[in-house]
């Protein structure tokens, strides 16, 4: 299999396919129409043109890219962000893995069966049916109905349907949180403070639906409301508790 090297900026009109081999980008690439990457894809310099990105194979994103990128089809594909970069059209993770190591700018969305790894900030939202770990910052939402371990602090809004959210690490939420949204058998969303662990709300946390759980084992500083579902308390609340129906 061959490479390919863009060493000087450059434009290509049509359509990009990589089904082998490598293609860099160490310049500014505008693209006039859609990049496939089946084989080895490194992005280390600016992509234009408001193009989709496609991924199969092998991807490092290390600067930025105007247009959106998707990872679809082979379980096996992994996408890592290396360098800062911004994906102005966001990223959509419908199999394989992404890897976050440097800070990322750009909504992410990862299906069911996907997983996310990140350790380094991202700037977006992040909506995860997969599997995430989370031990950088998001500036943004967090919405989850997947498996969903968090040591990182979210500036915005966390609201989870489904599946569970661990915190395993000291984090802040400064938006408001919803554990629950009704469509699930009991306890099938659940929101659990690990041991050992503190998790602070600045917005409050509401368990909202009869599907919701709050299981407490560390401390949670914040405000809990339940309206619905249940708290499981064998550790700490440093802060008002209100009952308006569920169970404690």
């Amino acid at each position: 299999a061959g490479s390919v090297t863009v060493d000087g900026a450059s434009t290509l009109t049509g359509a990009v396919t990589i089904s082998g081999g490598s293609f860099t980008a160490s310049a500014q690439t505008t693209l006039g129409a859609g990049l496939s990457n089946d084989g080895t894809l490194d992005i280390d310099a600016a992509v234009l043109g408001g193009q989709t990105l496609t991924n199969t194979g092998t991807a490092t994103i290390g600067a930025n890219i105007t247009g959106s990128f998707v990872q679809n089809t082979d379980a096996a594909a992994t996408t890592t962000v290396d360098g800062a970069a911004n994906v102005s059209g966001g990223l959509d993770i419908d199999t394989g893995t992404l890897t976050v190591s440097a800070a990322l700018t750009g909504d992410v969305d990862v299906a069911a069966g996907a997983s996310y790894d990140q350790t380094d900030g991202l700037t977006g939202d992040l909506t995860t049916a997969g599997g995430a770990d989370i031990d950088g910052d998001i500036t943004g939402n967090l919405i989850s109905s997947g498996t969903t371990t968090l040591a990182g602090d979210v500036s915005g809004t966390v609201a989870q349907s489904a599946g569970s959210v661990t915190v395993d690490g000291a984090s802040t939420l400064t938006g408001a949180v919803t554990i629950g949204d009704g469509a699930g058998a009991a306890g099938s969303a659940e929101l659990e403070v690990a041991v050992g662990e503190t998790l602070t709300l600045a917005g409050g946390v509401t368990v909202a639906a009869s599907d919701g759980l709050l299981d407490v084992d560390g401390t949670v500083a914040g405000a809990v409301t339940v309206t619905a579902g249940e708290v499981d308390l064998s550790g700490n609340v440093i802060g008002s508790v209100t009952l308006n129906g569920g169970n404690l």
